[in-house]
């Protein structure tokens, strides 16, 4: 969290789905860099294990980022809220098989 004193949460809500809390954060934030990082060993083909990546993600402060336009929800509302949007998405693909 760099200099701020932020605290921050993460909530895995479905496969390799995570909704990120990020808490106290000074109004005028330049921007918060987050790393994710697969530490999942994998064996591939040829029988070699190898471990996952990582990626990085930055996000610049943005009036669209205001926590008074977010809805704090409990982890458990999170999860729900996940798991029914996957629901609908593979409702829109058996449709679309289906046509």
């Amino acid at each position: 969290m760099g200099q701020e004193s932020a605290s921050y949460q993460v909530v895995p809500t479905t496969t390799n789905h995570y909704v990120l809390i990020v808490d106290h954060l000074d109004d005028n934030f330049g921007a918060i860099q987050i790393t994710v990082e697969n530490r999942d060993k994998t064996v591939g083909a040829n029988g070699k294990i190898t471990k996952g990546g990582s990626a990085q993600l930055v996000l610049k402060n943005h009036p669209s980022l205001d926590n008074h336009n977010l809805e704090k929800l409990s982890a458990k509302q999170y999860a729900i809220t996940a798991i029914n949007k996957e629901i609908e998405k593979q409702q829109q693909k058996s449709s679309k098989i289906n046509k």
